[in-house]
């Protein structure tokens, strides 16, 4: 599971890329620079779109070195998790062209939610079977992981939010969850 997890992780990361292009090629240093300049909005949804893959995927193997068993439930879980991952490309490209238009920004953070909670289902599903997590893990960090798992659907509702004042600026709020996380950094699995 973690090979095909790892694999789609690192396809929507590399594809997030593919999205930045120079339109018309320059035949001057200054026409590529501002070429180049022109495009700070793809390049900001890139890195944006990226750190937040980046820190997934960091969750996602905290979360599954500690499960020892996996049952249907979780393997679907993950999977809906993925599909949701490999959207993320799609909607950072809608949103770096279009992030002056609330529902775009709304669609974006609707996608991060949808990551977030499908991957916090899955922990939850696998703390219940209390078989499938591993055993010297105490209850308390058990507790802590959830609070930092909910990290990402708390601000991606709080970026629906913003987005109806203001859609371009609405993917800001995610500069908050390394906070968040840092916060239990120590208490967590």
């Amino acid at each position: 599971m973690n090979t095909l997890t790892d694999g789609i992780y690192a396809i929507a990361m590399t594809i997030l890329v593919l999205n930045i292009e120079v339109q018309n090629v320059p035949h001057s240093a200054q026409s590529l620079l501002k070429e180049l300049l022109s495009l700070h909005s793809l390049f900001f949804h890139y890195v944006i779109g990226f750190v937040i893959l980046a820190m997934f995927w960091s969750i996602h193997h905290k979360q599954y070195r500690r499960i020892v068993h996996v049952d249907r439930t979780i393997l679907w879980l993950n999977l809906v998790c993925l599909m949701f991952v490999a959207l993320v490309p799609f909607s950072t490209s809608l949103l770096a062209d279009y992030n002056y238009i609330t529902i775009v920004a709304m669609f974006f953070h609707c996608n991060i939610l949808a990551i977030s909670l499908f991957s916090f289902f899955g922990l939850r599903h696998a703390v219940k079977v209390k078989s499938f997590i591993s055993d010297d893990i105490p209850r308390d960090k058990i507790a802590a992981f959830y609070l930092q798992s909910l990290a990402f659907p708390v601000v991606a509702l709080l970026g629906i939010g913003i987005s109806f004042l203001s859609s371009e600026w609405s993917t800001l709020v995610y500069l908050l969850v390394p906070i968040i996380m840092s916060i239990h950094k120590r208490s967590v699995l």
